[in-house]
């Protein structure tokens, strides 16, 4: 995909977004002047920011620990502390083995 075509992609994604959910077919297809796959690749780009709207909003500790307790049943804060606790051996284990691979 050239530059000039990613740009006009670009600028139609901005100005559909914009717009209220029902104008959004209608100024697409206008805009698009007889172009589908330009209104596909548009259509294809918005249905993904939907998707990924609110993707990593929730810090991985706080999802991990809520997975946990679902199937182990444990507490979250008892989770995140053994979550936490094996951050910490993983740093210092990779510390450890900086140092002795930077003395070869």
């Amino acid at each position: 995909m050239d530059d000039s075509r990613w740009r006009q992609i670009e600028v139609l994604m901005e100005e559909v977004a914009e717009l209220p959910a029902s104008q959004r077919a209608s100024f697409l297809h206008t805009s698009c002047k007889g172009d589908p796959a330009l209104e596909q690749e548009v259509w294809s780009l918005l249905t993904a920011r939907k998707k990924s709207e609110g993707f990593l909003e929730e810090p991985a500790i706080a999802v991990a620990a809520r997975a946990m307790n679902a199937r182990l049943g444990m507490p979250s804060w008892c989770v995140v502390q053994s979550i936490r606790n094996l951050q910490a051996w993983m740093r210092a284990s990779a510390m450890r083995l900086k140092s002795r691979f930077s003395r070869l």
